[in-house]
């Protein structure tokens, strides 16, 4: 599922960058919207005293009429995974939905929920009750007050203890 979103995000990022290139400019003519400007002169920028044209270095060639012509075909709005393509963009939207839904969270949910007792939480239940019935079949008390036999304790003398304080 990581790998459908990272990849429709890495593609509408770089679709975004590209559109963002291409696209036409209010404030630079239609040339250097898409070009890089550069003043290749040695004099600072103050010391200028002509205009300056700038020099197109490295022009990037899109074709502008095939971006203006998917955007005036149809109009549809994208889900961000890709912005050229309807088709795929529909695609990897309903793909990541169910895979985020129907197999992340409902069938991990499912699991979760029918895993086994890993932590034998069942079992003490269980053995719990198996002692109460037990217990009160054969008239014994429900909870044994000697639960230790009192003839394995030693506890201490008096003259052992000495001004010891017992709280109980």
């Amino acid at each position: 599922m990581a790998n459908f979103i990272r990849f429709g995000w890495i593609r509408g990022v770089n679709n975004n960058l590209i559109k963002s290139i291409s696209t036409k400019s209010p404030k630079l003519p239609v040339p250097f919207s898409i070009a890089r400007c550069v003043n290749t002169s040695a004099k600072p920028p103050q010391a200028n005293t002509g205009t300056t044209t700038p020099t197109i270095v490295n022009p990037i060639t899109t074709d502008t009429q095939a971006i203006t012509e998917t955007d005036k075909s149809e109009n549809w709005i994208s889900y961000g995974m890709n912005e050229e393509n309807k088709w795929w963009d529909r695609f990897s939207m309903h793909s990541t939905i169910f895979m985020g839904w129907s197999v992340c969270i409902i069938f991990g949910s499912t699991l979760f929920a029918y895993m086994p007792d890993l932590r034998d939480r069942e079992w003490t239940t269980r053995e719990a009750y198996l002692q109460l019935r037990y217990r009160e079949e054969n008239g014994l008390p429900l909870v044994d007050p000697n639960l230790i036999d009192p003839a394995k304790i030693t506890l201490p003398t008096d003259e052992e203890l000495g001004d010891t304080e017992i709280i109980i």
